[in-house]
């Protein structure tokens, strides 16, 4: 509608030049998109998450709202983890940063975490590094003996702790964080 009231608008100020009359001024359009009132998004059913406030953003679909302080909290624990000096080392040790990687990398692809939760994270741990971090776990578990059994009751495990985390739990998301850290992708 604004489109069709500016080409008016540009027709009549041509018409008003070759004419000599004076051409029509701005206020003369109507406003026609008024800046709509952030509208709250209710709480997710089935557990956790917080409520928040999700802000026109001009038809782009991302969330513009501030991010949870948990995550801001918890994004030192990566870098903490990662200079720590600590890997990890058994086959359990292995399907655990396997387990993490893989559901971190899940959530992260199903939109999970909104733009802004993600926004203090490093970088390693948003997509698409942390995809391929988990491919890396992945790929090396075989070679440490590493069960499908093993996996899968790991991802059961670490899946809950990442529920928990994206739900609100503070503690849940530094320790997630931390075993992203704890756990880059092993080499050979």
């Amino acid at each position: 509608m604004r489109l069709t009231a500016l080409t008016t608008l540009a027709a009549a100020s041509v018409a008003a030049l070759a004419t000599g009359l004076p051409a029509m001024a701005p206020a003369a359009l109507p406003d026609v998109y008024p800046t709509p009132k952030p509208t709250p998004t209710p709480k997710p059913s089935g557990g956790g998450g917080r409520p928040h406030v999700k802000p026109f953003d001009g038809g782009g679909g991302q969330e513009l709202s501030a991010p949870s302080a948990h995550w801001a909290t918890a994004a030192p624990a990566y870098q903490r983890a990662r200079t720590s000096g600590t890997s990890p080392q058994t086959r359990g040790e292995y399907a655990t940063c396997a387990a993490y990687w893989t559901n971190w990398a899940k959530a992260l692809k199903a939109n999970r975490l909104s733009a802004a939760d993600l926004r203090p994270l490093p970088t390693a741990v948003r997509l698409p590094a942390a995809q391929k971090t988990a491919q890396g776990w992945l790929a090396a578990l075989k070679p440490k003996g590493v069960s499908e059994a093993d996996l899968a009751a790991e991802q059961a495990a670490t899946g809950a702790r990442i529920d928990a985390a994206i739900g609100g739990d503070a503690g849940a998301a530094s320790a997630v964080i931390e075993w992203l850290g704890l756990c880059p992708v092993p080499k050979g």
